[in-house]
Formats: structure tokens, C-alpha cells, sequence
């Protein structure tokens, strides 16, 4: 084991464990910096999922297995939730719901200054429309888990809600995403995750290195 530290705007940065076998180079852990060191090309928006998953369980199992996930996440798969208020449509029937995928956030990422808690995962097929996957991920953001036995039946409220495979399109329904704390992640064919809410990024990381965006998107009414 060894430990790193970096630099942010010129302030030491606790040394962080990493586990060895790591097949990068890793010169220093940058979080809530405005400067990353590792880059991720750019992909086409045209309103579907990406990837080349054929079911939302290949896609679900993809992301659960993914070693940089792991590596800063700890995983819940379909977990129970409740919404936490009715639709003021009366002719709504209140469901239960079940998260696809809620990530917490392991030792190591609190340690680096992560403060939204856990994030719910939607997952779809590749080649969808996104819109459905948003609407779920909406219902995700006022829902409260409930299936935590394992955790002493704690119920938890995610902080955020992603669609996963989709990447930001940045258009006009993005204030509107940041704004509900729902959005995309993604990974890049060089291994880098990303975590949008709308313009915002939320994080980025892969198996060695952890970006924490700068957001407080989502704090107050009207939020951008």
C-alpha cells in the first residue's frame, strides 16, 4: 500500500491508500481542483443511451462489476424505495419503486471530501430513448430507500439519480437537470466514469484517480 497526496489551488491534499497493481502511472490525486490531469473524448448526443448493451441487466451487471466503480463504491442492487410524496395529479396511484443500482460512498471517497451521499443508478439498454430513463430518475431523486435491511433498515434519500448509458447533450432541458439533481453517467473507452447533472459535472474518475466537481446545484429554488 501506498499513499499519495495532491495539490488543490495550492493546499496538500491528505495522502490517500491505494491498493497496488494498478495499471497506471499515478503521479497525484487532484480533487476539487479546476486542472484534470486525465481526459475523456468527447461522444455524439442524439437523444438515446449509448453503449452496446442488449438488456438493462447486461448494462446493470456492467456497471456493478466495473472495477473503478468498485474501487470508490460500495454497490446495492435493486433496492426497494417509497416515494416520499404523491403527485399532486389525484389520478396518480402511488407505487413502490426499486432502485436499479444505489452507490455509497466507500471510506476513501469520504476521506477525499465527498459530501452528496448516495447516488441512485437507473440503468437502460443501449439504443432507447432517454426520456423514460429521466422520468425514473426523477422518481429516484423523491423516493427513500427502504430495502436496507443489511444496513439496519436505515432509509436513505439519494442525492442524486443518473441514467446509465448517457452521456450530457448540454441543451436547454439541462438547467432543468440540474436543477432536480438528476442526470448521465458514463464510461469512456479509455476507463474514465463521468457523473453529469445537466451542465454540471458531479465527478469523474477511474480506478486510480477521483474528481470531485464543484456543485451546489440543486441547493435552492431555481437552481442553474
Amino acid at each position: 500500500m501506498s499513499a499519495l497526496r495532491g495539490e488543490a489551488n495550492g493546499e496538500a491534499l491528505p495522502g490517500v491508500p491505494f491498493e497496488t497493481g494498478c495499471d497506471q502511472q499515478i503521479t497525484r490525486l487532484l480533487v476539487m481542483s479546476d486542472i484534470f490531469e486525465f481526459t475523456a473524448p468527447k461522444e455524439a448526443y442524439n437523444g438515446t443511451t449509448k453503449g452496446v448493451f442488449v438488456t438493462e441487466i447486461e448494462a446493470e451487471d456492467y456497471l456493478c462489476g466495473s472495477a473503478a466503480v468498485l474501487r470508490w463504491f460500495l454497490v446495492k442492487r435493486q433496492v426497494r424505495a417509497k416515494p416520499l410524496f404523491s403527485h399532486p395529479s389525484k389520478t396518480q396511484i402511488k407505487e413502490q419503486y426499486r432502485f436499479d443500482v444505489l452507490l455509497f460512498p466507500n471510506d476513501s471517497l469520504i476521506n477525499l471530501g465527498w459530501t452528496h451521499g448516495a447516488v441512485a443508478i437507473e440503468c437502460k439498454k443501449s439504443g432507447v430513448k432517454v426520456g423514460p430513463g429521466f422520468s425514473q430518475a426523477l422518481d429516484y431523486v423523491n423516493s427513500c430507500a427502504t430495502g436496507l435491511d443489511d444496513f439496519g433498515g436505515v432509509l436513505i434519500v439519494p442525492s442524486f439519480a443518473f441514467l446509465f448509458p448517457s452521456i450530457t447533450d448540454g441543451g436547454p432541458v439541462a438547467s432543468l437537470q440540474t436543477q432536480n439533481r438528476v442526470g448521465c453517467a458514463f464510461e469512456h473507452e479509455n476507463g474514465i466514469w463521468e457523473f453529469y447533472s445537466g451542465h454540471t459535472m458531479v465527478c469523474k474518475f477511474d480506478f486510480c484517480n477521483f474528481f470531485i466537481g464543484r456543485t451546489k446545484a440543486g441547493h435552492k429554488t431555481g437552481s442553474r
